[in-house]
Formats: structure tokens, C-alpha cells, sequence
């Protein structure tokens, strides 16, 4: 399966996360969370995961920070690392005008994450400033022309997923050179 046939799964995917986003108590619904799991390769314990979905279920319908997410994330589920990526993945889910941030997206736009030995108020300042980096970048000509590339590949799919889920299925796969 080439990379044009394994994103159009994908894309599929994400519309059906999107499309149960409205319709369920995530926290509680079995299908969304096999969906969630595999499209971001979450791999996290029951507890962790529980802790993520009521989170998540409990923020529908509100705008929480990226910072407040990480934060509530770190409090709850006891790991010591500072988990933007998840973090971004929940706020897209709840509004999908929220970049999505990863360790491709990360790559592409050679953002540097926190050393290890920072304070954990230190790595979540540094963890916001990467986040506003990628909302600033999504503004950029290079962006827009992820956009237009995503829309010419994808037609079918161009009025269902919105600019930022264009971009990143772009640089998940590989279709594009910097």
C-alpha cells in the first residue's frame, strides 16, 4: 500500500474520530477509544488512558489551554515527562483548529523540546512556545502550500478536513519535501 492509499485510510480514520468526537461520552465509549488509540498510536496504561479520556470528555464544549492540558495531564497520570503531543491531540479533537503536535511536525519545523534536567515549569514554558511556534508557522506560505498540495491530492476529502488536519496529514506522511 503506498503512502497516497495509506493516508486516505487514515483520513477516514480521523472523519470517524471527528464524527464520534459529538455523538458519545468518549471517557466511556469502547469504539472511540480503539479508534483514538490507533490513529495516535497511544500507548498508555488503562489508568493513564482514563485519566486522558474524562479529561477529555469533561472539556467538550470548552477552550482549554495547551498549557493547562499538559499540566492537568502531568498532575493526574503521574509521568514525569511533559506530554505536549497528547496534549495537542485532545485540544484538536475538541476543536480541530488546534495544531497537532509531534515528533514529525517537530522534525519538520525543527523545534527543539526540554532537557531532560529542566524543571518541569521550564519544560512546559518551552512546550507552550513550541506550540505557539507550530500556530504561527500554520500561517506561513509554506503552510498554505501544504494546504493547497493536500487539496489537490485529496479533492475528495478538501471540504471535510480542516487546514491544520491538512497539514499534518501531509508531513505524517511524507508527501511533501520541506
Amino acid at each position: 500500500m503506498n503512502e497516497i492509499q495509506k493516508t486516505r485510510k487514515g483520513i477516514e480514520k480521523y472523519l470517524k474520530i471527528m464524527d464520534l468526537i459529538g455523538k458519545t461520552n468518549v471517557a466511556e465509549n469502547e469504539e472511540f477509544q480503539h479508534l483514538f488509540n490507533g490513529f495516535y498510536q497511544v500507548r498508555r496504561n488503562e489508568d493513564w488512558r482514563k485519566v486522558f479520556y474524562s479529561l477529555m470528555e469533561e472539556k467538550k464544549g470548552e477552550n482549554p489551554s495547551i498549557e493547562e492540558i499538559m499540566v492537568y495531564l502531568a498532575e493526574n497520570t503521574k509521568r514525569k515527562s511533559v506530554e505536549l503531543s497528547f496534549a495537542s491531540k485532545l485540544l484538536h479533537t475538541l476543536d480541530p483548529s488546534n495544531p497537532i503536535y509531534d515528533r514529525k511536525v517537530s522534525n519538520f519545523l525543527n523545534l527543539k523540546g526540554p532537557a531532560l534536567y529542566w524543571t518541569s515549569e521550564a519544560k512546559i514554558a518551552r512546550q507552550v512556545d513550541n506550540y505557539n511556534a507550530i500556530m504561527e508557522w500554520y500561517k506561513t506560505p509554506q503552510a498554505k502550500s501544504l494546504i493547497a498540495l493536500f487539496d489537490k491530492t485529496f479533492p475528495e476529502y478538501s471540504k471535510l478536513i480542516g487546514d491544520v488536519k491538512k497539514i499534518d496529514f501531509i508531513i505524517w506522511r511524507g508527501l511533501s519535501e520541506k
